[in-house]
């Protein structure tokens, strides 16, 4: 038992003076006559009017001089009527697309081995075939440097029917 008293006055001593301390914190000002200024209550802002709109003057148009209009020439009539232009033709889309499958394909002025070598064209180049031989063997197409040229039907790809393509001469 003698313990705990040792234990509370160990504590009770500290404890005392800090509650000493803080009442005269809070006494002296109120004793001393302290004459410092309390808060006043907040009161909410007071509305300030808005400016109103004013009327301003206006822009008055002044009339300027302006010349007198002219006689200005009508349309003339013409003796005789002018030509309406004729609708041309839209070209059809190629019955067969030929897709060149191997890379230097001799491009030729005939439909023979023996014709004369035009070009050459690379795997992948597409032409319009435009005519082709009796058997198919050699097609016709559109075109190399604006001309048309012969290449042999084994080295392509077709696209389309060959039906419909005329047998070259």
């Amino acid at each position: 038992m003698q313990r705990e008293s040792n234990r509370l006055s160990k504590y009770a001593v500290p404890l005392a003076v800090i509650v000493l301390s803080a009442l005269i914190g809070l006494l002296l000002p109120l004793l001393s006559g302290d004459s410092r200024q309390q808060a006043e209550p907040w009161t909410p802002p007071t509305a300030t009017p808005l400016p109103t709109a004013t009327a301003t003057s206006t822009a008055t148009v002044v009339p300027t001089n302006t010349s007198a209009p002219t006689n200005t020439p009508g349309p003339t009539s013409t003796d005789a009527p002018t030509a309406t232009p004729e609708a041309t033709a839209t070209p059809e889309a190629p019955d067969a697309v030929a897709q060149v499958t191997t890379n230097g394909l001799n491009l030729r002025d005939g439909p023979a081995v023996n014709s004369a070598v035009v070009g050459n064209a690379r795997s992948g180049d597409t032409f319009n075939v435009v005519g082709k031989t009796a058997n198919g063997a050699w097609l016709q197409v559109c075109c190399f440097n604006e001309q048309q040229v012969w290449l042999s039907a084994a080295y392509v790809n077709l696209t389309g029917s060959l039906d419909g393509v005329p047998v070259a001469p």
